[in-house]
């Protein structure tokens, strides 16, 4: 029986993870991890999120995600499709690079946000590659010790809970992050059931935020009719080709309300009877204001 479809929540915090198949390499050296960071730099622009935190390590990766309107899905899709196509060019490989989906955590007060902010910078001291998170080059914790902004990261936020003087909550934050004080503890304590580092990860102990979707989407299912409903225009109307505003806005809105159900872009093309560019064209256009 599929998982229950995880459901998209605007401004909403995830704790983002992501392993190589079979705990492989996927990190080969400098070029791999730099490659990865452009892509994150390309995706904000591309998809509009606020990047908290991040650590790479050789074998998996971490990241706190602030999302807006789009889904974090669409999002790690995107970043996770255009990095293995590199990955497999570059190495001369055929197959899946990444572990059966990624997973992530919704981190829903600023206490458990502080605690993964921690573990997630921390992650190279844990695994023993470095004594200091400051000497682990491929993490944000220097952008929030540094009095510059690297643009990556986006600092403010995190500062703001430390002091309201961004010298000083530099200060405490670099305090708090060397502290430790969780090096210890096993992950289950922090994370749940969703433990995961380098060593190998119990694939059905964690919560996939992806969904086991139907195979076709069909206007026959009560959720999908009321979705429709909701636009104001009948379902012939909304999949023929008009671009009047008010059709072209209700359009966007059910696309976006289908993939915050954790329906695939290529489905809902396939019910719309439209290509999937209009579909991903269509998550990043904004809605006009009703006049």
């Amino acid at each position: 029986m599929g998982r229950p479809p995880r459901i998209h929540h605007d401004g909403g915090i995830y704790h983002v993870m992501a392993r190589g198949n079979g705990g492989q390499i996927i990190f080969c050296g400098h070029n791999d991890y730099r490659k990865f960071k452009s892509l994150l730099w390309r995706a904000k622009q591309r998809f509009d999120f606020r990047l908290h935190a991040y650590c790479l390590m050789p074998n998996h990766f971490h990241m706190l995600i602030r999302v807006k309107h789009l889904p974090l899905s669409l999002i790690m899709q995107w970043i996770l499709t255009c990095y293995a196509k590199y990955f497999n060019i570059h190495n001369d490989r055929h197959g899946h690079l990444f572990q059966n989906r990624f997973k992530a955590l919704y981190c829903q007060d600023e206490t458990y946000f502080l605690t993964l902010l921690r573990y997630i910078h921390r992650n190279p001291v844990r695994a023993g590659e470095v004594q200091d998170p400051g000497d682990w080059p491929w993490t944000g914790h220097r952008a929030l010790i540094e009095p510059y902004r690297n643009g990556l990261v986006d600092t403010e936020f995190t500062l703001a809970l430390f002091h309201s003087q961004a010298h000083k909550a530099r200060e405490q934050y670099k305090e708090f992050a060397e502290s430790g004080s969780t090096d210890s503890e096993p992950e289950s304590a922090l994370l749940g059931n969703c433990c995961f580092s380098m060593e190998q990860l119990s694939a059905d102990r964690t919560e996939d935020i992806s969904c086991t979707e139907k195979a076709v989407i069909t206007d026959a299912d009560p959720m999908i009719r009321q979705h429709i409903l909701n636009t104001g225009f009948p379902l012939d109307v909304l999949r023929g080709a008009s671009r009047a505003r008010p059709i072209a806005d209700a359009r966007r809105n059910l696309i976006r309300s289908f993939v915050a159900l954790g329906l695939r872009p290529g489905k809902i093309a396939v019910f719309l009877r439209c290509s999937p560019a209009l579909i991903s064209k269509a998550l990043r256009q904004p809605i006009h204001a009703q006049t």
